[in-house]
């Protein structure tokens, strides 16, 4: 068992049932039973933590037949926000993404900016300026006429991790964008700017597939129709 002592500790902690009216789960919490699964099931239980922000989890379930099964899961101890920036000019909208190397997909990712919440941000505004801040430059004061608006929610993947992240939207003039730069020490290799029919012809080519992007930029359509 990975990390026995903390993982125990942490299932104790936890609520053991878990109910709905269509399905009902039990989490394992007792040791023994779990070791007997990890020897007959030739897999491993337990957990990775990763400070400050998620575990991964292996954990095991017994569902309504009783047959149990290993679930894995990354647990995130902070939830993170996306910001949507769209610079307008007359009556054109244009839209600021970053271009983002991703190790694990040995490629540039363009998506909106956005990051985990920190230990002294207050909410998920306050992460949504200072990542805003962070990877654009843009700065957002607090007694501004520019404001940022919460778009909703996003489940980045709902069968893997409990993360949910706020979804932000900013509007500003396009000349707003002539400083752009990188604060914090980012794998961002630049910025671009879309107009709406670049967007929506970089999602229908696969240009752009980042789902924080692609939730933000639903979540505002939807919100202007």
């Amino acid at each position: 068992m990975l990390n026995e002592k903390e993982y125990l500790l942490s299932l104790s902690e936890t609520t053991e049932k878990v109910d709905c009216t269509e399905t009902s789960l039990t989490r394992v919490i007792d040791p023994a039973i779990l070791k007997q699964f990890e020897q007959e099931n030739d897999s491993v239980v337990g957990l990775i933590p990763n400070q400050p922000y998620y575990d991964f989890r292996m954990d095991v379930y017994v569902n309504q037949d009783g047959k149990p099964f290993r679930y894995c899961n990354v647990d995130y101890r902070r939830q993170g926000a996306a910001i949507l920036v769209v610079l307008k000019r007359g009556g054109d909208r244009f839209y600021l993404l970053n271009r983002q190397y991703r190790p694990f997909l040995k490629g540039i990712v363009y998506e909106v900016p956005r990051g985990f919440a920190n230990p002294e941000d207050r909410n998920s505004l306050q992460t949504a300026v200072r990542e805003l801040a962070e990877e654009t430059c843009i700065h957002i004061e607090e007694n501004s006429e520019i404001k940022l608006e919460l778009l909703g929610t996003v489940h980045p993947d709902s069968g893997l991790t409990n993360n949910k992240v706020s979804l932000f939207i900013v509007e500003l003039p396009l000349e707003e964008c002539a400083n752009l730069g990188v604060q914090d020490d980012e794998a961002i290799v630049g910025h671009c700017i879309l107009s709406e029919k670049e967007f929506k012809n970089g999602i229908a080519s696969d240009k752009i597939t980042d789902g924080f992007t692609l939730a933000s930029f639903a979540k505002y359509l939807s919100r202007r129709t």
